[in-house]
Parts: C-alpha cells; sequence; structure tokens
C-alpha cells in the first residue's frame, strides 16, 4: 500500500516544527508513516531484523519529493512503543522482553540506565539515518513459537541419549525450522533469543545445544553451557552427516554405472571401463562404510556413558534419601521398642474404655423382683391382647359362614319357585 497523494509533500518534508505549531498535523504524518512501515516492511514475518540507513531512506524516496525528511521521528516513535527494538539493547540483554514497554523506559529512564534512543546521527539531508539493526518484536515472538513447536516435534520426542540435543549450528538452524520461517539475516536475532531470553539452548563456537529438556535438567553431570564434550560431539555427528552424504553420492554413481552396463550396443571396451569405474566406487564405498559405521558405534557409545552417568547419579541420590529416611526412622531396636510401647498404650486404651463404658451401672442396686414383676405382666397383657386378636378373628369368620348359608337358601327358594310355576303350567296344557 501507498502513501496518499495528496499528502506526499507534507510526509516528505521536515514536519518537526508541527508539533508545536500543528500538533494534530504532525501526529497524522507519523500515524501515516507508521502505518506504510507496518505494511509493506514489518508485515512479513519472516523478518525479525530491520535494517535502517542510507540504503532505507533510497527505498523511501519519491521521484518528486526526494526521501523523507523526517522517518527518524517515526522510527523513534516505534522504538518507542516497543514495536522496535534496538540490536545493541537486544543483544545486550538490556531489554525487558515481556515487560511492558511503557513500564520498561519509565525503569530506564528513572535510574538512569539508558538515554532516548534516536535514529538520526546528523542533519545531512540525504544521509541523516543512522545505519543500524532494529528488531521487530512482534515478528520476533510469534517466530519463536513456532520454533518451538519444530523443537518438540523434529527433536525432544526422538532423544535417546545426549548426542541428540547438540548440533552444530546449520544442523540445529534446519532441524528446528529457523530456516523454514525466517530469512537468513535473521538466524542470529533468533538464536539469541533463544540462548539469552529464553534459555532454551546453549551456544557458542558454531555448537548448539538444547538444555531446556527433561534429560539435561534432571542431571547435573551435563553442564547447561557448551563444554568440550560438546564440541566432539558435533563432530562426530558433522563427519557422519559428511559421510553420509558421499555415500548417496557413490551409490548413485554406481547405479549410474549399472545402467550403463546394460546397454547392449555398448563396446566392449567401453563396458569394461564402466566397470572399473563402478568397482573402484565400490572399493572406496566400502571404505566409507566403515569410517560411518565406526563413528555411528562411538556415538552410541557417547549416549551409553552418558546413560550410565545419569544412572549413577540417580542411585547415588536414591541412596542418600534412603539413608536420611532410615536414620531419621531409628535402628531396628528402636522401632521394636517403639511398637511395644504402641501394643502397651492400646492395652490401656481399651481398660479406659471398658471402665467409662461401665458407669451408672451396677446389677446389685437395682430391684431385680421388681423387674421380673413387671416383664411377667408386659406379658400378660400382650397374651390377653393377642387372644382377644382372635376371637375377634373367629367371630368374624362365623359371621362370613352365616352371610354365605343365608345366600345359598335364598338361592334354593328362588330355584323350588320357578319349577313349581313351570309344573303348573304343564298342567294346564294337558288338560286342554
Amino acid at each position: 500500500m501507498g502513501l496518499p497523494k495528496s499528502r506526499l509533500a507534507s510526509l516528505y518534508k521536515d514536519f518537526t516544527p508541527l508539533k508545536e505549531l500543528n500538533p494534530d498535523g504532525y501526529v497524522a504524518n507519523i500515524n501515516t508513516w507508521v502505518k506504510y512501515l507496518h505494511e509493506n516492511y514489518l508485515s512479513d514475518t519472516r523478518n525479525v531484523v530491520l535494517h535502517i540507513g542510507t540504503q532505507f531512506l533510497q527505498c523511501l524516496s519519491d521521484a518528486s519529493h526526494g526521501t523523507p525528511s523526517s522517518i527518524d521521528l517515526v522510527i523513534d516513535k516505534l522504538v518507542e512503543d516497543g514495536v522496535l527494538i534496538p540490536y545493541n539493547e537486544f543483544t545486550s540483554g538490556s531489554i525487558g522482553l515481556g515487560v511492558s514497554t511503557s513500564m520498561f523506559s519509565w525503569l530506564t529512564n528513572r535510574f538512569g540506565m539508558s538515554s532516548r534512543f534516536t535514529s538520526r546521527k546528523s542533519n545531512n539531508e540525504m544521509g541523516y539515518l543512522k545505519d543500524m539493526d532494529l528488531i521487530i518484536k512482534e515478528n520476533l515472538i510469534n517466530n519463536y513459537s513456532l520454533i518451538i513447536d519444530e523443537i518438540n516435534s523434529n527433536i525432544l520426542v526422538h532423544v535417546t541419549g545426549i548426542s541428540d540435543l547438540v548440533f552444530s549450528r546449520e544442523q540445529f538452524i534446519q532441524r528446528a525450522g529457523v530456516s523454514k520461517y525466517l530469512n537468513l539475516d535473521s538466524y542470529d536475532a533468533m538464536l539469541l533469543y533463544l540462548k539469552d531470553y529464553k534459555k532454551v539452548i546453549a551456544y557458542s563456537d558454531n555448537v548448539v545445544k538444547i538444555i531446556n529438556c527433561p534429560f539435561i535438567k534432571s542431571s547435573a553431570s551435563f553442564p547447561q553451557d557448551i563444554t568440550d564434550n560438546d564440541v566432539a560431539i558435533v563432530n562426530i555427528k558433522t563427519n557422519i552427516s559428511n559421510i553420509s552424504q558421499r555415500i548417496k553420492q557413490m551409490e548413485d554413481k554406481i547405479r549410474y554405472y549399472n545402467q550403463k552396463l546394460t546397454v547392449k550396443a555398448t563396446k566392449r571396451e567401453v563396458l569394461k571401463e564402466y566397470l572399473r569405474a563402478k568397482m573402484i566406487i565400490e572399493k572406496h564405498l566400502l571404505t566409507l562404510l566403515k569410517f560411518q559405521n565406526n563413528l555411528i558405534e562411538v556415538k552410541h557409545q557417547i549416549d551409553l556413558s552418558a546413560t550410565n552417568a545419569t544412572l549413577v547419579e540417580t542411585l547415588s541420590r536414591s541412596v542418600d534419601v534412603m539413608r536420611s529416611l532410615n536414620e531419621y526412622a531409628g535402628s531396628t531396636e528402636g522401632v521394636e521398642q517403639l511398637l511395644d510401647a504402641i501394643e502397651n498404650e492400646k492395652l490401656k486404651s481399651n481398660k479406659i474404655g471398658d471402665l467409662l463404658s461401665s458407669i451408672g451401672y451396677n446389677e446389685e442396686d437395682e430391684d431385680v423382683e421388681e423387674l421380673d414383676k413387671e416383664l411377667e405382666k408386659l406379658t400378660l397383657e400382650s397374651d390377653i391382647a393377642e387372644n382377644v386378636d382372635k376371637e375377634k378373628e373367629n367371630k368374624d369368620k362365623q359371621l362370613d359362614k352365616l352371610r354365605d348359608l343365608i345366600s345359598v337358601s335364598s338361592e334354593l327358594k328362588k330355584h323350588e319357585n320357578t319349577n313349581t310355576e313351570k309344573s303348573s303350567d304343564n298342567a294346564m296344557l294337558i288338560e286342554e
């Protein structure tokens, strides 16, 4: 996106005086340039570093208005807002990434830790901007998250030994996805961020070691910084990688010669030379394979030694813990005495409980005879009540039977009357 044509004259001239004469116009020019830089220079996520200077001014130049005269004010504003970070402050670790910019600025100004940043070096119209690098903070942080995901998925899940955590700079840039997400100029900035700000890696002498890993954190045998052992491991891995590439090249040549040897139209002398070349390559290939296997064996032995060191350290700590606990528990005789004491106290507690449960109860103080009489009275009342219930139940049964008899008698009478009437009717019919 370009700048608004109607405002180019104002944007490209020195608008510093507008800060006093026309504050609104000054702020509008700053905001317009800020938006332009965001859209054209800061939005490319592969860029973590913005380089400013004479070349940057030329990139911003306009055919009619020349180079912008106040772009330094815009850069200074972006630095003040924490959008950009001066590279020298970033490398010195004096920037509190993750701390609000206003708070950090207040602290540095309050205690005189740093002076106000300015990107202008002189009043020279053509080259007034300092030649320097600035960190694009948002791109740095966003790419860090992506690279951490790559480290977890491409490296840490496959770790089996210490050698899997140590790399040359080039190997790490490939495996950790640094080259996947960033351009070449941003590599060092990201490595520095991973090392000094996030403590994910140790980095020195072209050697990178991942230290934010349980394998490293759990053992005091492996220091957090780069050691001679790390350098040796990187040399072994680099040689293995180089040999592997040469082996692949030779295997490709052998396949090439095998194809040539299958062409029947080729003269015998030519085929003989192809065969000789193939045999020479196979001889060198055999040597390289032996070298590679030896180096791989050494690498495995290093990992095994590192694992042994970790196990020994773990066992040593375990012994110390067990010894400490046993000392706290005391001797076996002391434990037996403790158990006897516990048993004695348990017996005492049971006896005290029995005594307390018998408080206020004494059979001798009770009138046993009176209790027996009361019990017989209750039993007699219960029997009488039971007999009354049974007698009532028998009476109810007899009444039910009597009702049934009466009902049957009535039915019989009705039946007899019916038969009598039928007999009379039949007699009358006969007489007629």
